[in-house]
């Protein structure tokens, strides 16, 4: 790595995937699906004649060509061009496998072309780079989807295992990181300059502002929490769970009283509630009449009344709460985290407010800490079920509304879901400008125009991961000339 020379800046096109609600049909680039490819072009083989797998289709009038008074590379006015890879397996780590075909014949009528009977299914186990939710056509054909350019300046990013190396055979370094990081400034300011994703609906108006108040203590022993998990079936497992733990502890406290009067027959009726209590299913059993009026017990009441008054509420209903029954519900989560730092006039911590510990233990000693505990351990078995209950319903919808909730997902800063989750890294999906140097492709290259660069970017099936890179290649008078016969791909990984 020659760390002594101007570190330029060149026009570069970043990809972004869009989902279907922003498609405008104006979109240079599709990928996946049927490519449409005209007769007189055959789809291509690789290795031992096996037929590789479509990735992009790119009109080439449509990309643009001037960024700030700075031309990109020369390329056709028109035509079409189309990426294959072989992408079973491992058949894409090598060098030169990538196949480029080009017609100059106008393909917008053209009928999708299908997949051979004989092409590699992507969703085997052992194609590891491929979304299993992203492929049609038996898995033979990537999820199709359209996806625009922006342009930006890209700089030399690099390897930091690369630097590293470097600076250790004492090389300054200091411009390589500099170029790394206006690099990356870059590309989060083109992302933050474009339209922003159409983000799906919150169940509820205002549902992220009301759980934000949730006490931390909550979310932080439940990372994978989510406000939409908050629905009334989280509501029913949390109060049904704290309420079984409430009798748990109460049976705990009276066996460590042994004197206590009645001590056998208090702990056998506590036994015969909480087995009955176990019984209890969503939406199952008659509905109770007497405690199913749309106002929660106030927080001042004990914890395992107010537990058991949002179990029968919730028990028949289905869906998100209202927004002042969302609300009563982290309030009361607030005031048992309040709770645990209580303490009477003579500094001692008060005790867990659960009335059928407080009614039949005079004097007892149980720390409130004990109170908050069953909480959080409530609160982390509703919020598996949550989880579990949002992964079926989001298997349920159709591909394409899955498929776009992932797009989202890949294009918005925080995640709309913990399972939809992608990167944008330092290595995105481009054409032109400077390639991601992993190894020396991009130093070997040098003359060459990057004509696409396959990295980290999000919202695409493919996903080689965060420490590969494939990178095609064109001699720039090939390029001009159409020569895309031509093309050269790189692979490396670190």
């Amino acid at each position: 790595m020659n760390t002594d020379v101007e570190l330029p800046r060149a026009p570069a096109l970043l990809i972004r995937p869009l989902p279907s609600t922003m498609v405008t049909g104006a979109e240079p680039i599709r990928f996946g699906g049927r490519p449409r490819l005209p007769a007189e072009l055959a789809w291509p083989t690789g290795a031992n004649d096996e037929h590789l797998h479509f990735v992009a289709e790119i009109d080439l009038a449509r990309l643009p060509r001037l960024h700030d008074n700075i031309e990109a590379p020369e390329f056709p006015d028109t035509g079409t061009i189309f990426v294959f890879l072989p992408l079973y397996g491992d058949g894409c780590y090598g060098n030169d496998l990538a196949t480029v075909l080009y017609t100059d014949s106008d393909v917008g009528q053209v009928p999708g072309r299908p997949p051979p009977d004989d092409l590699r299914d992507l969703r085997d186990r052992c194609c590891r780079h491929i979304h299993t939710d992203g492929t049609t056509d038996d898995g033979r054909l990537i999820v199709p989807q359209s996806a625009e350019t922006i342009p930006f300046f890209s700089q030399r990013a690099i390897n930091q295992l690369a630097v590293n190396m470097a600076a250790a055979a004492g090389q300054d370094v200091n411009p390589w990181k500099t170029a790394h990081r206006s690099h990356q400034q870059e590309i989060a300011r083109v992302q933050q300059s474009v339209r922003p994703m159409l983000k799906p609906p919150a169940p509820v108006d205002g549902a992220e502002d009301l759980t934000k108040n949730i006490p931390t203590s909550f979310p932080k022993h439940n990372p994978t929490f989510a406000p939409h998990h908050l629905d009334w079936e989280f509501i029913f497992d949390w109060a049904k769970e704290f309420y079984r733990l409430c009798y748990c502890l109460a049976m705990d406290d009276l066996r460590a009283m042994e004197s206590q009067f009645m001590l056998e027959r208090t702990l056998r009726k506590l036994k015969e509630k909480r087995k009955a209590h176990n019984k209890i299913g969503f939406g199952k059993g008659e509905r109770p009449f007497f405690r199913t009026f749309e106002k929660p017990i106030g927080v001042a009441k004990p914890f395992d009344d107010q537990a058991e008054r949002w179990l029968s509420l919730a028990r028949f209903k289905t869906g998100w709460p209202a927004d002042h029954m969302l609300d009563a519900f982290v309030q009361m989560l607030v005031e048992i985290q309040a709770n645990y730092d209580e303490t009477d006039a003579e500094g001692y911590n008060v005790g867990p407010r659960i009335r059928m510990i407080d009614n039949r233990i005079g004097g007892h000693e149980r720390h409130a800490g004990n109170t908050l505990v069953m909480a959080i351990d409530a609160f982390k078995l509703a919020n598996v079920n949550a989880a579990k209950r949002n992964t079926t319903r989001f298997d349920a919808m159709p591909q394409s509304q899955r498929w776009d909730a992932r797009v989202i997902a890949a294009d918005t800063p925080e995640a709309s879901d913990d399972n939809f989750r992608f990167t944008s890294g330092t290595m995105p999906w481009q054409m032109f400008g400077l390639g991601y140097e992993m190894q020396s492709a991009v130093s070997e290259h040098a003359g060459d125009v990057l004509l696409l660069q396959l990295g980290d970017g999000g919202g695409l099936p493919i996903q080689f991961g965060p420490s590969v890179v494939v990178q095609i290649w064109m001699n720039p008078r090939d390029l001009v000339h159409a020569r895309f016969d031509k093309a050269m791909m790189t692979l490396e990984m670190d």
